[in-house]
């Protein structure tokens, strides 16, 4: 038990450094289909639906709903209405409105048509539309606009 406390302190200490690093800014915005995959932080606010493909962890506020596709893994509830999913191995589809999903980890994928920001922080690259970039340690905020199809 005392690993799975050290783990979530850890834990939101990154989020926390990340989101305090991040602010509110935008460093590229599109539409089109979003695809992010690297290492590091990975975070999305939106509405609709978000996959996440990753080995790691995964926190989520309460008006998302998630389901996972591989494994098992430990859910934690938190004091804020959010939950974290430790020991995360394999894809996870978040849906839901007011969407606020971090994953976090190793061989992270992250895809959506959904409207919304994403924020990346840690290496990697990313595709929106026919726009392509690097992500780095200092972080990159990229607005998604206008991507909703039915």
């Amino acid at each position: 038990m005392k690993n799975t406390v050290v783990v979530i302190q850890t834990i939101l200490l990154l989020i926390g450094l990340s989101v305090v690093a991040a602010g509110a800014q935008t460093d590229a915005a599109g539409s089109g289909a979003f695809t992010a995959r690297g290492n590091g932080l990975v975070m999305f606010s939106g509405s609709g639906s978000v996959e996440f493909e990753c080995k790691g962890f995964i926190m989520l506020h309460a008006e998302a709903d998630i389901e996972m596709q591989d494994g098992e893994v430990i859910r934690i509830e938190l004091h804020n209405d959010a939950a974290i999913y430790i020991e995360v191995d394999g894809h996870v589809t978040v849906t839901g409105e007011n969407i606020k999903a971090t994953c976090g980890g190793a061989n992270i994928t992250m895809r959506t048509r959904s409207d919304g920001m994403a924020r990346l922080t840690g290496a990697g690259f990313y595709r929106l539309g026919l726009m392509t970039g690097f992500w780095t340690a200092d972080g990159i905020g990229i607005e998604i606009i206008n991507t909703a199809e039915e």
